[in-house]
């Protein structure tokens, strides 16, 4: 099945209360899909599409980063971040082997690194890193929180201050292959375990970043469920390469739409959205 990567804000039509909300217009869809070269811009309230060059293109499973006028693209031919300015120059900032980018503010972004096993602060107006703390080999995935950056693993979380030393702190998580994380309007880390290959197995775990702890485990997400996104409306909207977008509310801890009874736009799987 074709995949379609969607960043920025999803309109889809008769989907559940999160997904019916209406989309603030003057918001951007910006869509990578596959191997490209460019990104695709609609415009959420006339659906004008318009393209971003990239500076190079990427290919894989890049999980991109948009704050306002800011997009961050990880990977590609080079080993660096590119930083796109809607309206304006586009940058790059050598980084070892990014695979994700979350902003900590307007001018900086956390990229993780998983050659040197490390997270990279990245200052996105003047494309430089500013530190690199050392965390476990392979993150895969960044949240910030207001004096914390976490980054995951396998089968667990790390967690460093933003200020001061930066002592990784380990939260160890109940999946397997946990591969994307979202910190949600709640002040709790949604993490997506992707599980076994053919065993059907994807949860999300519920972490609370205060406490140190995972508090809530949700099965049931099926075949290797992709990103989430945090909906206004406080649910969680999962995308799955096989079932399009799955949905949990993060109020009751249940499963909204599961596998079987996911949104497909088009008739497609959703590889990530944000």
């Amino acid at each position: 099945m074709r995949g379609v990567w969607l960043v920025g804000l999803l309109i889809v039509a008769g989907c559940s209360d999160a997904l019916e909300r209406t989309t603030p217009v003057g918001q951007e869809i910006v869509i990578l899909d596959g191997q490209s070269a460019s990104l695709t811009l609609v415009n959420a309230g006339d659906f004008s599409v318009t393209s971003l060059p990239l500076l190079f293109p990427v290919s894989g499973a890049p999980r991109i980063a948009g704050r306002g006028p800011v997009i961050l693209v990880p990977g590609g031919a080079h080993d660096s971040l590119q930083i796109l300015i809607l309206g304006g120059s586009s940058k790059v900032v050598p980084v070892g082997s990014p695979v994700s980018a979350a902003f900590q503010d307007d001018t900086l972004a956390w990229v993780t690194d998983s050659a040197l096993g490390a997270l990279v602060q990245v200052n996105v107006r003047a494309a430089q890193k500013v530190v690199s703390p050392a965390v476990s080999a392979g993150p895969v995935a960044a949240a910030v929180t207001d004096s914390q950056v976490f980054s995951a693993h396998d089968s667990w979380l790390e967690a460093i201050n933003i200020a001061g030393t930066p002592t990784p702190d380990s939260i160890p998580l109940s999946g397997t292959d946990a591969h994307f994380m979202v910190l949600g309007d709640d002040s709790l880390l949604y993490v997506v375990e992707r599980g076994d290959s053919g065993k059907a197995n994807g949860r999300l775990s519920v972490v609370d970043p205060v406490a140190r702890q995972e508090i809530v485990v949700i099965n049931g997400l099926g075949e290797r469920p992709g990103p989430g996104v945090f909906h206004p409306s406080g649910r969680l909207l999962i995308s799955s390469r096989t079932e399009g977008i799955l949905e949990i509310s993060t109020l009751t801890r249940a499963i909204v739409r599961g596998p079987g009874a996911g949104i497909k736009p088009d008739g497609k799987g959703v590889l990530a959205l944000s």
